[in-house]
């Protein structure tokens, strides 16, 4: 029985693979079907065809072209050690994709309070720290913790703006395990919730006081704030800013606030 035989356009076709990718792989020599006496048109069996299904394979898994042409001139065996060493790129390429698609979520989630923070006044709410320890510059596992989940990353503000901000970690129960200093703790205090909005170069630049000041009007003493990064932005031309969801520690004894 006579082999049939594909032209480069029927088996481009059938495979799913570019012609000019076929034909470099030719150049390289990782395949060599031969031509047509009559036409001198490169023609491909079906062993050949089995021969680019396996090539392609192994370039869609990322194997360089060096290692793929020292890899088909080597015992069978080659295989394992190359396949292994493939599986582990993956693998690694999997966990970073599941990471990136987790910060999109979590990037999702933070507009979407910013937006609602936005659209409602500072209402009861509780901040979901207990503690937040001092975040060293230095500190490799502070910037690991911060860039798998940015929302760990806290502002600290005392009672006057005099005291300025200060860079935190929080902690969830359990969490807190280190030796560094602790800036603030949950004790049973009463809180507000709402939107922060601070300069990027300058956390000192913020709507804090607008915000204490109309606490104020209403009777309200409020008292030191967290506030837990959301993302940043440009809020005006040139100007970027990051944004917050605050807890303020509220001091008042109003009966009124308490209802």
């Amino acid at each position: 029985m006579e082999e049939k035989k594909y032209s480069i356009q029927v088996i481009s076709r059938l495979l799913d693979i570019p012609k000019a990718t076929i034909r470099y792989w030719n150049q390289e020599g990782l395949i060599s079907p031969p031509r047509n006496g009559k036409n001198s048109y490169r023609e491909f069996s079906l062993a050949d065809a089995m021969e680019l299904s396996n090539i392609s394979f192994y370039r869609s898994i990322g194997i360089p072209m060096k290692e793929l042409k020292q890899m088909l001139c080597s015992d069978i065996w080659v295989q394992e050690e190359v396949l292994d060493e493939a599986k582990e790129r993956l693998e690694e390429k999997q966990r970073k994709l599941k990471q990136q698609a987790e910060r999109i979520r979590m990037q999702q989630k933070a507009l979407e309070q910013i937006r609602q923070l936005k659209e409602q006044p500072i209402v009861p709410g509780e901040p979901p720290f207990v503690k937040v320890g001092a975040f060293s510059h230095w500190k490799e596992e502070h910037w690991k913790k911060i860039s798998l989940e940015p929302g760990a990353f806290v502002l600290a503000l005392g009672k006057t703006k005099e005291e300025g901000p200060q860079y935190g970690i929080g902690y969830g129960p359990g969490e807190w395990q280190e030796e560094g200093e602790l800036l603030w703790e949950r004790k049973g205090q009463t809180f507000l919730e709402g939107l922060l909005v601070a300069n990027s170069r300058d956390e000192s630049q913020n709507d804090l006081e607008q915000q204490k000041e109309l606490l104020r009007s209403q009777g309200i003493t409020a008292g030191r704030v967290i506030a837990q990064y959301l993302t940043s932005g440009v809020n005006r031309p040139g100007e970027a800013w990051d944004y917050y969801k605050m807890w303020i520690e509220v001091e008042s004894n109003s009966e009124e606030f308490r209802q």
